[in-house]
């Protein structure tokens, strides 16, 4: 850093060298980086973290199975839209 004086006002400040990234996309980097650390410190503490960890994987064990559930539905729901507009009746054929 280096002392700067502007000319036009006679205020002095400290000059901040800008390496190309504008300061919210700096500031946003800086808070995810320490958001990553505190999860990381909740999931990994030794006294409660085995069972927050347990909690974690059950929860997404049990958004994962519903996400399966939702995927089905939006496949049925796209094969009528389709039978609806082809006029097919979305029974399957039978051949001999």
């Amino acid at each position: 850093m280096r002392l700067i004086v502007d000319r036009s006002t006679r205020r002095r400040g400290i000059a901040v060298q800008d390496h190309g990234r504008p300061f919210l996309k700096t500031a946003g980097l800086t808070v995810a980086g320490v958001c990553a650390g505190m999860v990381t410190e909740y999931l990994m503490d030794p006294e409660r973290g085995r069972a927050r960890r347990a909690k974690l994987r059950d929860k997404s064990a049990h958004a994962a199975q519903g996400m399966n559930g939702m995927s089905s539905r939006g496949r049925g729901m796209a094969m009528a839209a389709r039978d609806r507009m082809t006029g097919r009746s979305g029974e399957p054929t039978m051949s001999s």
